[in-house]
């Protein structure tokens, strides 16, 4: 279906103080030429003033009941002078609607005819005259692209093809080129500056998406992980122990305790990683120890350091709360002891001269697990104290630990066959000493 393209254009104006328009006398009225694309639409009512009284036999509505009464009388429009000069009871004014031949092309005035015309657009006779809009509408078929025989009659941005099945041959445009029908040629197309934008936000707001989509993939992949992590670890732990629960902190709360394992919260470093302070929601204070990250191996230890000392209960040994297994590494919970470490002990101890005087200090004499790496496979116990090189004890494979032994031998009465007799004044200081139990075979062997 043909487009067509609209203007609307006032009538002439009114020549001064009569009913004649200006356009009567130099033109007689609106004249189109049909072999042009213009025509008067009919959207357009036309109203005939100062007509002669022989229209009033012509096809028009030159009646007392034609709407031109009304435009004359109500519309406001046309002042009472110059309407008792357009419409009298000998000279009619008449009513056509334009769009018909041959008022889509003319609407001629005339001496012996009439002498002045109007128009309005889209009339509503329901409504009042003054909301009637007064102008004349004018349509135009855009020209099509000019014919051609051969593809030097186009320009450089169009193409002689055929147009259709009459076989007419037509210059059309080439790609990213448009008809402009105004100018008449060929226009290369401007990408708006708008879809641009819109394009570059819709883009960006993909990838928006996508990267939100992989960050939720990744994170929640991360956490089923860890979760299975979690689950495999509190099983061995239960094996461990005989089937026995370990009390299990969160990481959020250990962390929250901490500080975010802060700097001064550190208490010392052991043989596997530090030690850090914290307080836990119920106001404990709590030592946290934690393993070195991708030691698999300690991961192992602590593990078998979680299940020993979940069974061990005595009143020299710091108490074990419980452990977090969330973390890369597990982490361990003890309480907290003011008292110092064993390195602290075993040096403020070196002027004590008496039994009496060690045992009654043993009450307070606490070894922190952080102090001593205890194991059940290994036939050695390793004894780790700050800036003291290790101690090693050769022992029977019957034997558990360190710990074990020490116990014991207080329980015996024998605390002191642990002690270095040093610190009891009885030997001279040396850079080596041995000590030998006959009833356990046990060697003790210190270098400092």
């Amino acid at each position: 279906m043909a487009s067509f393209n609209r203007m609307v254009v006032q009538p002439s104006p009114w020549l001064p103080g009569t009913c004649v328009t200006q356009d009567m006398p130099v033109s007689e009225g609106l004249w189109l030429n049909q072999t042009l694309p213009f025509n008067v639409t009919s959207s357009n009512t036309i109203f005939l003033f100062n007509c002669s009284p022989r229209l009033l036999v012509s096809p028009l509505n030159c009646t007392p009941s034609s709407l031109c009464h009304k435009y004359l009388q109500s519309s406001g429009y046309v002042d009472p002078k110059r309407e008792l000069q357009c419409a009298s009871g000998v000279d009619p004014c008449c009513t056509f609607i334009a769009g018909g031949m041959p008022s889509a092309y003319k609407i001629r005035l005339h001496i012996s005819g009439c002498r002045a015309f109007r128009s309005v657009l889209h009339l509503d006779a329901k409504k009042p005259a003054n909301e009637w809009e007064e102008g004349l509408e004018i349509q135009w078929s855009p020209p099509p692209e000019p014919p051609c025989r051969s593809q030097s009659d186009c320009s450089g941005a169009s193409t002689c093809l055929a147009s259709g099945k009459n076989g007419v041959f037509r210059c059309f445009c080439k790609n990213n080129h448009y008809w402009n029908q105004s100018l008449g040629t060929c226009m290369k197309k401007k990408h708006s500056g708008i879809i641009i934008k819109i394009s570059i936000g819709i883009v960006l707001l993909l990838t928006f998406s996508v990267v939100v989509i992989v960050v939720t993939l990744k994170n929640s992949g991360r956490f089923s992980t860890r979760a299975r992590l979690a689950k495999a670890r509190e099983d061995i732990l239960k094996s461990n122990n005989g089937g026995k629960s370990t009390r299990m902190f969160c990481l959020k709360e250990i962390k929250k305790a901490t500080n975010g394992f802060s700097e001064d919260r550190i208490l010392g470093r052991g043989g596997f990683r530090e030690v850090y302070k914290g307080e836990l929601r119920d106001g404990t204070i709590v030592a946290v120890k934690l393993a070195k990250v991708g030691n698999i191996k300690s991961t192992q230890q602590v593990l078998n350091e979680v299940g020993i000392l979940s069974q061990v209960n005595h009143r020299n040994l710091v108490k074990f709360l419980g452990c977090c297994v969330e973390a890369e590494q597990p982490l361990m919970i003890y309480e907290y002891i003011s008292n110092g470490t064993l390195h602290d002990h075993l040096h403020e101890m070196s002027n004590l001269q008496t039994y009496s005087s060690i045992t009654n200090s043993m009450p307070k004499f606490r070894l922190w697990p952080i102090k001593i790496g205890m194991s059940t496979v290994e036939p050695r116990v390793h004894l780790c104290s700050r800036n003291v090189r290790a101690v090693d004890f050769s022992r029977n494979e019957d034997s558990f630990n360190l710990v074990v032994y020490v116990i014991q031998q207080e329980n015996r009465g024998s605390v002191m066959d642990v002690v270095d007799r040093r610190l009891l004044g009885e030997e001279p200081l040396s850079n080596v000493m041995s000590g030998v139990n006959a009833s356990r075979s046990w060697h003790l062997h210190l270098r400092v």
